[in-house]
């Protein structure tokens, strides 16, 4: 009988089955598999709203500047991206607005990967499995927060396009997907 105070020790050994126990490429295949799902999901949600809001003509003729909505200054054009949306000019800008954004709206983004000590202190970067996994959750990050200033500070006209644009870009996240459908809701009514 123990009395009170005392302690005891006890030992519990489990051993698991061993069809149990994955070895590293079927968990690296498991979280591939699982990250295709939702990027699959992701995408069907995407076709989705364009095709409700027939926005697939997107020419932008009436768009000369390509300007942010945070700082309202004229932003710098990527060749790559002109060759990645050829035919498609609120895409192209909401792919240089991302990258506008990344590179001078936060500084914690190129400090991680250029400073290793900064890095060290960053804990997304540190527990990120690569950089381009911390790349998409600071794009998708920059991706809501321009979403949210595009529809405040832009014309309707302007701002459902672009915002619609951003549908178009890799690796949008359920919450960026969920933003721009809560937003289109809110000017479109019927949606």
């Amino acid at each position: 009988m123990i009395k009170r105070g005392q302690t005891m020790e006890i030992k519990i050994e489990i051993i698991p089955k061993e069809d149990t126990i994955p070895n590293k490429d079927e968990w690296i295949r498991y979280k591939e598999e699982i990250r295709r799902e939702k990027q699959e999901a992701i995408y069907k949600r995407e076709k989705e709203i364009l095709e409700r809001l027939e926005l697939m003509d997107t020419d932008a003729k009436n768009v000369e500047k390509f300007m942010c909505p945070i700082c309202n200054n004229q932003i710098p054009m990527s060749e790559y991206l002109s060759t990645v949306f050829p035919d498609d000019k609120y895409a192209e800008w909401a792919a240089n607005l991302v990258t506008h954004y990344r590179h001078y709206h936060i500084k914690y983004y190129d400090a991680s990967w250029q400073n290793s000590r900064y890095g060290d202190k960053n804990l997304e970067y540190r527990y990120s499995d690569n950089h381009e996994d911390y790349k998409e959750i600071v794009n998708n990050r920059a991706k809501r927060q321009l979403i949210r200033k595009i529809v405040k500070n832009f014309q309707k006209d302007v701002a459902i396009p672009l915002v619609c644009g951003f549908l178009k870009l890799q690796s949008n996240d359920e919450k960026t997907i969920e933003l721009i459908e809560k937003h289109i809701r809110v000017i479109y009514k019927y949606l």
